[in-house]
């Protein structure tokens, strides 16, 4: 015998037909369970796989949209606009969401100089929201399942 845990087959000759048996057995029920444990472990897997294989193939809707903090910008300088406040965070949300739409609500503007009648170095502050809309739907939610 090796120093192993080794297969019935390699059990030293005088062993008995009951002991044969008795470690056939208790061979098949490790190897049983050491093949649950790597399936209960891989089992983890299988949720994520499927859903995964059911949107590549548009059956299922789009992975949930993660979460859009609103806009709040610091004071910017003079000749900001609301495009170029919110282009950056923008972005950023269409790459971390890919499967939707991303659209940049405008809320309120903010100016340093605004009751000025002469306005010089001027500064903008922004905040809006954003929304995103899928851009596209499952097969299966458009069936009503």
């Amino acid at each position: 015998m090796s120093g192993g845990f080794d297969a019935p087959k390699d059990l030293p000759p005088e062993t008995s037909g009951l002991g044969r048996k008795l470690y056939a057995w208790l061979f098949l029920a490790v190897a049983c369970l050491f093949l649950l444990s790597i399936g209960l472990e891989k089992a983890q897997l299988i949720p994520t796989g499927v859903i995964g294989a059911c949107r590549a193939f548009r059956l299922c809707g789009p992975p949930p949209l993660k979460p859009l903090a609103p806009l709040a910008t610091p004071m910017l300088p003079s000749g900001s606009t609301w495009e170029s406040a919110s282009r950056q965070t923008l972005e950023k949300y269409q790459q971390e969401n890919p499967d939707y739409e991303i659209t940049f609500h405008p809320g309120r503007e903010y100016c340093s100089c605004c009751d000025q009648i002469v306005k010089v170095n001027c500064q903008y502050r922004y905040e809006g929201t954003f929304s995103g809309k899928p851009k596209w739907q499952g097969l299966l939610e458009r069936l009503g399942l």
